[in-house]
C-alpha cells in the first residue's frame, strides 16, 4: 500500500467520522433545532477543530514520511491525485447547489436563513471534500491496479 493511500484511509475515517456525527446532530434535532441548540453547536463546531486539528498533524507527518523516505509522485500518482481533485471540486459544487435549493425552499416563507444552518452549510462541504477526495485517491489506485 502506498503513502498515499494510508493518507486517504485516514482521511476516509477522520471524515466519515465527522460526517457521522453531522447527521446524528442534524438529524436528532433538525436544522432549525441545530442553530438554536447552542450546546450542540458549540460541541460540533469544536469537533470539526479536532479533527482539524488531527488531519493537520496527520497530513504533516505524511510529509515528513515522504522526505525522510525520499518518495517522489511519479505519473501514475499525480493523475491519480489531480482526478480524485477534479471530483473534489464537482462533489463541492454540487452540494453547494443541493444546499441553496433545500434552504431556500425550506426557509422561504421565514425569509431568512439561521445563521447556524450557515455553519453547518460551511462544515458540510469541508466534510463532502475531505470524503470525496480520500474516495478519489482509494478508487484511482484500485482502477489503476495498484493496491497492495
Amino acid at each position: 500500500m502506498t503513502l498515499f493511500q494510508k493518507r486517504a484511509w485516514l482521511e476516509l475515517c477522520l471524515f466519515l467520522a465527522a460526517s457521522v456525527a453531522l447527521v446524528i446532530a442534524v438529524g436528532t434535532s433538525g436544522l432549525g433545532g441545530y442553530a438554536e441548540n447552542d450546546s450542540m453547536r458549540i460541541f460540533f463546531e469544536a469537533a470539526i477543530l479536532i479533527v482539524a486539528v488531527v488531519y493537520g498533524i496527520g497530513m504533516w507527518f505524511f510529509r515528513w514520511q515522504l522526505r525522510r523516505a525520499g518518495v517522489l509522485a511519479d505519473e501514475r500518482d499525480k493523475r491519480i491525485i489531480v482526478n480524485a481533485r477534479t471530483t473534489q471540486l464537482v462533489a463541492a459544487v454540487l452540494a453547494l447547489l443541493v444546499w441553496t435549493i433545500a434552504l431556500t425552499e425550506y426557509y422561504w416563507e421565514a425569509g431568512t436563513v439561521p445563521v447556524g444552518v450557515l455553519s453547518l452549510l460551511f462544515f458540510s462541504i469541508i466534510l463532502v471534500v475531505g470524503l470525496v477526495g480520500a474516495l478519489g485517491v482509494l478508487v484511482g489506485y484500485r482502477r489503476a491496479g495498484a493496491y497492495v
